[in-house]
């Protein structure tokens, strides 16, 4: 019973000067200010998540076209330099495909800038490829 009343006085005093020393080295973060830094960590978080389903999303092109056409250059190229937004397959269709055929003219703006990136990341990657003599 004797060295439950020595304990506990020592916890106390332990205890509170291991709470002194922690409160001396960064006063607490105001709510607010927390609030923004777990917005900018949440923000953080889903950037890096985009990133990550981006980079996914471009080693499967890569591997699509490699399947297809064999060339590593030029499929590496193809799959980080073609729109995002678009797989190989939807690729393979906007360049193969005349503008007469996919009726350009009738494509809506966001379309048409899909379309001309397409074409404009196969001009670059063949350049880049197969440079002229």
């Amino acid at each position: 019973m004797l060295k439950h009343f020595l304990v506990l006085p020592m916890l106390v005093v332990f205890g509170s000067q291991a709470l002194a020393q922690t409160s001396n080295t960064a006063p607490p973060m105001p709510l607010d200010q927390q609030e923004q830094l777990e917005a900018k960590q949440r923000v953080s978080r889903a950037i890096g998540s985009m990133a990550d389903a981006l980079l996914q999303f471009a080693e499967l092109r890569e591997s699509q076209c490699l399947k297809a056409i064999g060339d590593s250059g030029f499929c590496k190229c193809i799959a980080y330099n073609s729109p995002s937004e678009i797989s190989f397959v939807e690729y393979v269709t906007l360049v193969a495909a005349t503008k007469e055929d996919m009726k350009y003219d009738q494509l809506s703006a966001e379309d048409k800038k899909l379309v001309d990136a397409a074409r404009a990341s196969r001009d670059l990657c063949v350049s880049k490829r197969y440079p002229n003599p």
